[in-house]
């Protein structure tokens, strides 16, 4: 059981890596997104969007939210994705904790 609760410590590990490197991903969309001037067309900006989208979309279309000034979506992918990790990453430590013993 030592092996199996190593695989879930180590599934733990890379999904908090992962949502990580996601939240950043989101952070830096939405930083780009408060100017303007910067080129929507520029190969980071599309790359960003590509990789923000669809959650951001789901999001707006699960909610229906109602077309206003600001934008919650990534206010709500934040609030998800940080309860994921602690929800997720809990339960995976907790699980390999208890078949490593």
């Amino acid at each position: 059981m030592y092996v199996l609760g190593s695989l879930f410590l180590a599934a733990a590990r890379v999904l908090e890596f992962a949502i990580n490197l996601y939240l950043l991903i989101l952070f830096v969309r939405v930083v780009i997104s408060w100017f303007p001037s910067i080129d929507p067309y520029h190969p980071l900006v599309q790359v960003l969007r590509r990789l923000t989208d669809p959650l951001l979309d789901w999001i707006r279309r699960t909610l229906s939210l109602p077309p206003m000034g600001l934008d919650f979506s990534p206010l709500l992918a934040f609030l998800g994705l940080v309860f994921l990790k602690y929800f997720a990453i809990t339960v995976l430590v907790q699980t390999a904790v208890r078949l490593m013993r």
